[in-house]
């Protein structure tokens, strides 16, 4: 059985007091009783009523200031106002600062107790939504935790540096990132963009995660990896209408070549430290997910490359950043900040591209971020 309702009643005129909590007590609540405002507030170190009805004018301190003390303690305990004015002025100026409703005197019994109900069945469901709101959060805390779990180690050896930084808008988003690396020349990577943000997003980046570890772990060309991707979002999950943008990365060191696809994905940018000069690797096919058939005639371009070079990686949240007139970074901001900052080692450069960005955008990114960068050694 449901515990009793509890409500406070305020009010300096004893009697008042006393028919409201008879009347109270008859229809089922445990009622507390207090003067006026400070005692209300002494009876609060006690007790957590569900409801407070309050005098409007009472010695020591009247409804007005207790809603205003109330509000400085971040009290969600609702106060219904009883004033003998009967003017909206002074109700109004009651809602103002945080009454629940007003009740004119004399109280009209039955009608109180609607306004009471009315109140208790809100502050119910607002304290549902509330545990709700707290357990969503602590889910995806926890949901947070296991894809940064998922995200791939970096590769550091004498033939390649490959780092990157993932932040995304809430705790989890669609962006992500998969490397597999066959020996310390050869190495697999995909990084993509699920469209739309949150957990429908992370669950299907996750989805194609375990998608593309393994045609990657198959040693197949970027092109079939994206089609073979694309075949199966289609066939599974194309009642989502989502889609992902991608770029597929195989490099060969043996052989001083990458092969990369770019299904929809923002250009790729090539690093030639030697030329010091920036190449762009545009979109080849549509992004994946669209149609049941996205290959064409042109679906991959292939670059030779050479000690020093770097490949840079990123998501389409950089090129819309917002500056506080609301231009865009876009390509050429981009490009700017990339040639600023090429010359640092990975990790300094992440630092200092993700600096730069926030340094130009007005207010918290709209979009999950996600920058990598490759260095051939």
């Amino acid at each position: 059985m449901a515990e009793q309702p509890t409500l406070l009643i305020v009010d300096d005129e004893e009697e008042i007091r006393e028919n409201l909590s008879d009347f109270a007590e008859f229809k089922g609540f445990t009622v507390l009783q207090a003067c006026n405002g400070r005692q209300a507030l002494d009876l609060l170190k006690d007790h957590q009523p569900d409801l407070i009805i309050s005098d409007l004018m009472m010695p020591e301190m009247g409804g007005m200031q207790l809603l205003q003390e109330l509000n400085q303690r971040s009290s969600d305990v609702p106060v219904v106002i009883m004033t003998a004015f009967g003017t909206m002025e002074y109700a109004i100026d009651a809602m103002k600062n945080g009454a629940a409703d007003f009740l004119t005197k004399p109280i009209d019994l039955p009608y109180m107790l609607k306004v009471v109900d009315k109140i208790l069945q809100r502050s119910a469901m607002q304290q549902k939504i509330k545990e709700q709101q707290m357990q969503l959060e602590e889910d995806l805390r926890h949901a947070a935790s296991i894809q940064r779990c998922l995200l791939p180690a970096p590769v550091e050896n004498e033939y390649l540096s490959i780092h990157f930084r993932y932040e995304p808008l809430i705790a989890i988003g669609g962006d992500y990132l998969t490397i597999h690396q066959f020996s310390s020349r050869e190495v697999g990577i995909a990084l993509y963009d699920v469209s739309g943000h949150g957990v429908s997003a992370a669950l299907t980046a996750n989805l194609i995660h375990y998608q593309l570890q393994q045609r990657l772990s198959e040693l197949r060309p970027p092109s079939n990896v994206a089609n073979l991707l694309n075949r199966f979002i289609t066939e599974n999950i194309e009642k989502t209408s989502m889609f992902i943008t991608m770029a597929i990365v195989a490099i060969d060191l043996e052989e001083g070549i990458m092969t990369i696809t770019n299904a929809g994905h923002p250009d790729l940018y090539l690093w030639r430290s030697r030329l010091e000069s920036l190449e762009a690797v545009s979109s080849h096919i549509l992004p994946v997910g669209i149609t049941p058939k996205i290959l064409g005639d042109n679906n991959e371009t292939i670059v030779h490359v050479e000690s020093g070079d770097r490949l840079i990686l990123y998501t389409d949240g950089f090129l819309e950043a917002l500056d506080q007139e609301g231009n865009m970074l876009g390509k050429e901001g981009l490009q700017e900040m990339i040639l600023r900052h090429c010359r640092y080692r990975p990790t300094d450069f992440l630092q200092k591209m993700f600096d730069d960005l926030n340094r130009f955008q007005s207010g918290e990114p709209e979009d999950d971020l996600t920058l990598m960068v490759i260095d051939i050694k």
